[in-house]
């Protein structure tokens, strides 16, 4: 009895630890005082549906409503419903928003400071109208009641002081319900999710299709970088008739992933929310070494591990991989590592959702090298069932990615001559750049020779994080843009269609207009210089794959280009040249309910092209390393990692030659036009002064 009486009051003890309210975070006011508007209400025509609005006098403090960790701090102008322009971090910019410059007609009252804080029970709370507080940086630790803020303006067409709370569901980053976590009767309403179409009618499947191609038409810059007009269009025509009356998801799904592929971008990404067959293959196909093989399995199967496959359902393997390339995306340009990556361990993924016959329902009859021909019957999966293939493959997909550095980085001294420094995003908070310097400053003063700075599965961020990053290794001022392009200015028609966008917007009133390139920002002042402060001058050896995107692609172009380090590993998955990225467009098909999301503006870094920086390239290694399935399997540690160290050992490090001879030369936005007048200027001045000199000798 007395066992039974301790465990009762242990869990209303744990109940009521759990079910107690958040602290209001108006400071001095009660849970639900000045709510003027909540979910379920309208402001200004749109129904809110997470959105808790509080009034309160200018510059009174906001307390954080429970324990946790401020995850982001930065200046954002809310000007319409659902869309916010973000300007940066705050230590960035001023430490009153209201010192802001000149921003157009923008009443810079209303540009104010959105936090968010990471709590500790699991939920994410988004606080939006702050006035900044100076001790608050992203990484510090709060506590319910702490100041994060003050009171200042939330909404443009609100006009008194205001803030705008938001807060997740347990264990989820969508917005949930805003008033139950303080204590308040709720009016939160939870959209009930809608079973989606197994099907479009032609109609359908043509209206949203003419959609996307109008977009990309439209707004994404440098269309035909990687594919020239008259294919595309072919292509496009190709989809359009091969409609039929009735069109499975599936194959819509084949025609929005092959048009995207066309496109050849990395940043580009289809959001696709059709219920795919739940089924699963039973084998898993690698095409490595110019063979296809089985490589994993579920035990009953494991004797055919390892067996060379000559063609799947009938299909000849190394036709079927051509076919495959075709479905491949999240690659720029020519890239040749994610396609290998791609091949090596989803091939049947791939084969199954593009290529299979639909009838087939998954199931892989594989006629073996031997003369074998087995069918492999799929199983299917859901309701917590898991299908375990082996080897295992799950180390090798997290390698920088998770693990030590749980926190975006991983900093450790190796030996006495070798440091390492797994950098796993680019969206590092102000905190987490404090540990890197100081990391870096303790491995200089200790004289550590080699430093690996590890960007595997590094898929990119914030491009000020990048420039302090660099700026700890850099020898010289360095710069990584040179010029932004758009396809226009102003109102976009395709905004009809976008779920981050009206109509109305005017994006780009910067950018100038140049009748060969078209709309342009340039950047040619933007250089930047070692940190002085901070700064390593030893050995650097990065290591990239075909997962090393966007800024961290970037950063090793950046040690390349400046001969500051080896690269070593495989081809980065975005390009060196330009990438396409900043201003993201999410397109929204009706009849489909598919979400394009779509860059708006192209980033010119370098449009000088040769041997080491090849056109619609990523950043190429120094040290390559092919894939394979040891690397794969991890069955000798990290493959990648040993070698680098491998490298540091026999004290190979090349200084990389500086290759002058320019393969293709992109228009270098009105710089050329004067280049070109010099040539001829001095070409003049040369035959003229041969022409002086032949009189001379004449006479």
């Amino acid at each position: 009895m007395k066992k039974f009486i301790i465990f009762l009051i242990l869990s209303q003890i744990f109940i009521f630890g759990y079910s107690q309210s958040y602290t209001w975070p108006i400071a001095g006011k009660n849970a639900g005082d000045d709510v003027i508007y909540k979910p379920q209400s309208y402001l200004d025509g749109n129904l809110l549906y997470a959105d808790l609005i509080i009034r309160a006098e200018f510059m009174t403090p906001v307390v954080a409503p429970t324990d946790g960790e401020i995850a982001s701090y930065y200046y954002t102008y809310q000007d319409a419903y659902q869309r916010s322009t973000t300007y940066g971090e705050v230590s960035d910019w001023y430490n009153d928003s209201l010192k802001f410059v000149e921003f157009g007609d923008i009443d810079i009252k209303h540009i104010g400071v959105s936090a968010k804080i990471i709590a500790k029970d699991g939920r994410n709370i988004w606080i939006s109208g702050l006035r900044p507080c100076d001790n608050i940086i992203t990484g510090k630790n709060v506590k319910y009641g702490d100041t994060i803020g003050y009171v200042g303006y939330y909404y443009n067409i609100i006009n008194h002081p205001c803030i705008n709370v938001m807060i997740s569901e347990k264990g989820k980053t969508s917005a949930g319900d805003p008033m139950t976590p303080f204590g308040l009767q709720t009016t939160f309403k939870k959209i009930k999710n809608t079973k989606r179409a197994t099907s479009l009618s032609r109609e359908q499947a043509v209206e949203d299709y003419a959609i996307l191609v109008d977009a990309l038409k439209e707004g994404f810059p440098g269309l035909y970088d990687y594919v020239s007009e008259e294919e595309f269009n072919d292509y496009v025509k190709t989809q359009f008739d091969g409609f039929a009356e009735n069109v499975p998801m599936e194959i819509f799904d084949r025609t929005i992933t092959g048009t995207l592929y066309k496109i050849k971008d990395s940043h580009t990404r289809v959001k696709n929310p059709y219920d795919e067959n739940p089924k699963t293959n039973l084998v898993s196909l690698s095409y490595i070494d110019s063979s296809l093989m089985v490589h994993r399995t579920v035990p009953a199967y494991s004797q055919y591990q390892g067996k060379k496959v000559k063609s799947v359902d009938g299909i000849e393997s190394y036709s079927l991989m051509n076919m495959l390339k075709d479905y491949i995306q999240m690659y720029d340009g020519y890239n040749q590592s994610g396609i290998e990556e791609d091949l090596a361990v989803m091939f049947d993924s791939r084969y199954s959702r593009y290529i299979q016959d639909l009838e087939r329902n998954h199931d892989l009859t594989l006629e073996f090298e031997d003369g074998e021909i087995q069918t492999f019957k799929a199983e299917s999966i859901g309701g917590g069932k898991c299908i375990s293939l082996k080897p295992y493959i799950k180390d090798w997909y997290i390698i920088n990615r998770f693990g030590p550095g749980l926190n975006g980085v991983n900093m450790k001294n190796i030996n006495d001559s070798i440091a390492y420094l797994g950098i796993q995003t680019f969206d590092l908070k102000e905190k987490q750049l404090d540990e890197v310097a100081d990391f870096i400053k303790k491995i200089s003063r200790d004289s550590i020779d080699n430093l690996i700075i590890d960007m595997r599965n590094n898929f990119g961020g914030n491009v000020e994080v990048l420039n302090k990053l660099y700026s700890f290794i850099a020898q010289d001022d360095f710069q990584h843009e040179m010029y932004n392009i758009v396809t226009k200015k102003g109102d976009f028609d395709f905004f009809k269609h976008s779920t981050n966008h009206v109509m109305g917007d005017i994006l780009f009133n910067d950018y100038e207009y140049d009748e060969n390139s078209g709309y342009y920002v340039k950047y040619h002042n933007e250089v930047y210089s070692p940190d002085t402060s901070v700064n390593y001058s030893g050995k650097v050896y990065v290591i990239t794959n075909e997962s090393t995107m966007s800024a961290a692609s970037s950063f090793a172009g950046l040690v390349k280009k400046q001969d500051r380090g080896v690269i070593v590993g495989r081809e980065t998955g975005t390009a060196y040249h330009q990438m396409k990225a900043l201003k993201f467009e999410k397109l929204f098909l009706p009849n489909s309910s598919y979400i394009i999301n779509f860059p708006l503006v192209k980033i010119v870094a370098d449009t000088v092209y040769n041997e080491l920086f090849p056109y619609g390239r990523g950043v190429l290694p120094d040290y390559p390393v092919r894939i394979s399935l040891e690397e794969i399997e991890c069955r000798n540690g990290d493959k990648v990692l040993n070698y680098t160290l491998q490298l540091i050992e026999e004290n190979q490090y090349i200084e990389c030659p500086k290759i002058e001879t320019v393969v293709k030369q992109e228009l270098d936005i009105k710089d050329n036009d004067i280049n070109r007048i010099w040539t001829w200027i001095i070409a003049a001045g040369l035959l003229l002064f041969g022409i002086m000199k032949l009189v001379r000798n004449k006479k």
